[in-house]
């Protein structure tokens, strides 16, 4: 039953490495920023097949965690023109590795070409080792002020790489068709063009009318892709500020 299950549990730390942070100045400062972050399996994940009393359970069970601890670090900040404080551009980089696990052998049919509970278990073993590919993200984007708390245009190119999962169990094959097979591949990389125009109204001097909100238009374009879905798509959003003293 996982009715009362919840995920894996990120925990982590931002560390400002050089600059000023935003929130002390009114000015547009320069800043560079140390990530750290740290997720720990909590979400349960399947039981073992040859379990007592549940040898049938793992076929409802729902998988929610991924079974394993993920370490991320990474940078990012921004930097703005020094002869036009509307212009600023940001980036962010991240990197991200796992420590191997021990989870319970998946049953399911015609898995890696075995069809029978049975002689999935007594080929692939009862349990695997299982190590989640290595990911790296760097995100490149930029800030324009066409009219100060009013008018802002927002660009940026965003690029994720992941490696292929490691799976070591007693058949090599089983490995080999769960980290890649005909139509699937647990490797993928893709580059994402992001562009919105927004019309800031929550700023108390310039705002028109009682309510405080923001709305925004966006375009997103998937530029390249592999293993992956692609694509484009538009999309509209509002955001409403309500604040009780």
């Amino acid at each position: 039953n996982q009715k009362s299950k919840i995920d894996d549990v990120t925990i982590g730390a931002t560390i400002l490495l050089k600059g000023k942070p935003a929130w002390i100045s009114d000015e547009r400062t320069n800043s560079l920023y140390g990530k750290i972050l740290i997720t720990i399996p909590f979400g349960p994940t399947i039981n073992s097949f040859k379990s007592e009393n549940i040898r049938q359970k793992q076929f409802k069970e729902i998988k929610i965690g991924s079974g394993v601890t993920r370490l991320s670090l990474g940078v990012f900040g921004g930097n703005n023109l020094d002869n036009y404080d509307r212009i600023r551009f940001y980036f962010q980089t991240l990197f991200k590795t796992s420590v191997p696990a021990i989870l319970n052998t998946p049953v399911s049919f015609f898995s890696g070409g075995h069809s029978h509970p049975d002689s999935i278990l007594s080929i692939v073993g009862n349990t695997y080792k299982f190590d989640k590919g290595s990911e790296i993200n760097l995100n490149l984007g930029s800030e324009i002020i066409a009219k100060k708390n009013k008018f802002l245009f927002k660009t940026n190119l965003f690029y994720k790489h992941k490696m292929k999962d490691e799976y070591v169990s007693n058949d090599k094959n089983w490995d080999n068709w769960m980290e890649e097979h005909i139509g699937y591949s647990s490797s993928y990389n893709y580059l994402d063009f992001n562009l919105e125009f927004w019309l800031i109204n929550s700023f108390s001097k310039t705002r028109l009318g009682p309510l405080s909100f923001d709305v925004f238009l966006g375009f997103n374009k998937i530029m390249y892709s592999k293993n992956t879905f692609d694509g484009f798509n538009a999309y509209l959003g509002f955001t409403s500020y309500y604040q009780g003293w």
